[in-house]
């Protein structure tokens, strides 16, 4: 009877893990499908910094809540 009772509280934390990990990857995909709608906005763009190549590298912009304007 023991080891039978110990064989269920294994399978109710097995269960418990895979509902856990199931609600983990449905957020972490739902996360993901918003910022791909996200960064194809217009608006996106002034979130990003802008680098732009030159002779010896590339130049940097600070991002656009930095400047002060």
């Amino acid at each position: 009877m023991k080891f039978l009772m110990h064989t269920r509280q294994r399978k109710n934390k097995t269960e418990v893990h895979k509902k856990r990990q199931a609600t983990y990857e449905r957020k972490k995909e739902e996360k993901k499908t918003k910022v791909h709608q996200f960064l194809q906005l217009p608006e996106a763009h002034k979130f990003m910094s802008s680098e732009e190549e030159v002779d010896n590298g590339f130049l940097s912009h600070s991002y656009s809540w930095e400047n002060e304007e």
